[in-house]
């Protein structure tokens, strides 16, 4: 059987699984759990790219008109708006619950939308000081706002974008000088375009995020490999097969495959109940022990 073969037939011949598949090489089935992780990794990794791009789009929506007016002119910021201008969750138009519940919904197939509007509408609402935005080309903002007391923080003066987190440990800036071929470039909200946003988000994460969900299946599988062999070596000794704990573990990870299509279909069309994949993969590494012979027969 050829490497592809191997991968069908661990969905539906449990007498492959326990006879053929169960003594493949060592780095055979090692290349089948790195292709299972990387198949749902790029999978996972590029939907939830496009699920935090719509999400994006669906805040800057709305969200755009609470920001000031600013023209950036040979790398230097300014505004006409009375300074510094402060932004909280307070500030936040409660249509755009709406519109991120819908998307939340569309994508990660949780929830009704009014349970999930009522959500985030109590958490942004009820937490103050999740962040803020600050336009300040004065630089007094500091007199007035501790930025420690936010999870997230925004601050826009005169010459960069300061975007910090974590209390401080993730901080981010962009320079306006990048900016300065631009003799006078105005930013109104509507120059602001949710649907670039949107496409911008996504080329952003898309270039980081599969390979993340990569690394995270390989070692979610990686494990829930260790504990199948486990079992299914334990059950197989107890129900008296010529059983190996080698040939437990080939079989717990070619009982991934399933596995691997049931979380794609999670994650793409619907959420599965809690457990049910799980309970899947139980299935397949137990039952193709049927197939094999007790150990009394054997040495007949």
């Amino acid at each position: 059987m050829g490497f592809f073969s191997d991968l069908s037939a661990a969905l539906y011949d449990f007498k492959a699984l326990s006879h053929e598949l169960s003594k493949r090489s060592g780095a055979r089935v090692l290349t089948t759990l790195s292709v299972i992780a990387c198949i749902i990794g790029v999978v996972s990794g590029l939907w939830y790219a496009a699920a935090f791009g719509d999400l994006a789009q669906a805040i800057v929506s709305k969200g755009r008109f609470l920001l000031p007016e600013v023209v950036i002119s040979n790398g230097t910021l300014s505004s006409p708006v009375d300074q510094p201008y402060v932004i909280t969750s307070e500030d936040v138009n409660p249509e755009i619950f709406t519109d991120v519940a819908a998307v939340v919904r569309k994508r990660f197939h949780q929830g009704s939308q009014d349970e999930i509007e009522d959500t985030v509408g109590f958490y942004v609402q009820s937490n103050p000081q999740s962040f803020i935005f600050i336009v300040d080309t004065t630089g007094t903002y500091q007199e007035q706002i501790d930025l420690n007391d936010y999870s997230v923080s925004i601050v826009v003066d005169s010459k960069k974008a300061r975007l910090e987190s974590g209390g401080g440990s993730d901080v981010q800036e962009y320079s306006f000088a990048e900016l300065a071929a631009y003799p006078n470039l105005a930013i109104t909200p509507e120059t602001i375009n949710p649907a670039v946003v949107r496409e911008k988000t996504k080329s952003a994460l898309m270039g980081w995020l599969p390979l993340l969900f990569v690394v995270m299946s390989f070692l979610r599988y990686g494990l829930l490999s260790l504990i199948g062999s486990a079992v299914s070596f334990v059950v197989g000794i107890m129900m008296k097969r010529d059983w190996s704990y080698a040939q437990a573990y080939k079989l717990s990870v070619y009982a991934l495959v399933p596995l691997m299509i049931l979380d794609i279909i999670g994650v793409v069309w619907f959420a599965w109940p809690m457990g049910i994949p799980l309970i899947f993969y139980a299935f397949y590494v137990i039952l193709p022990l049927l197939n094999l012979p007790k150990q009394e027969q054997k040495a007949q």
